[in-house]
């Protein structure tokens, strides 16, 4: 089953059931929620009185790609463990100057 946002869910069904649907998620075992807040855009105009927690799902194509993202970082790891200290230091400022 396709993962629908909220967005798409309002235009197909109208606000009571994506009012739902947006509790069901914010309180899923699988969501987690920042300490963000979010002011949505209604109209091309952001609406500052109206205030919601920034949150995702970690449905299965996000805990695919957090694998790979992990994966990744292990071989990063394991190759930069074999290199000298100095090519390393200057990777990272490559790195964070780039």
């Amino acid at each position: 089953m396709e993962y629908k946002s909220l967005k798409k869910l309002f235009h197909m069904y109208g606000w009571d059931n994506v009012d739902t649907e947006y509790n069901m998620r914010l309180n899923s075992y699988s969501s987690y929620v920042t300490d963000f807040i979010i002011h949505p855009i209604q109209d091309e105009k952001q609406q500052r009185d109206v205030e919601y927690p920034l949150f995702f799902v970690l449905n299965r194509s996000l805990g695919i790609n957090l694998e790979k993202v992990l994966k990744n970082s292990d071989r990063i790891k394991q190759l930069s463990s074999e290199l000298p200290k100095v090519a390393n230091e200057v990777y990272i400022k490559h790195l964070l100057i780039n």
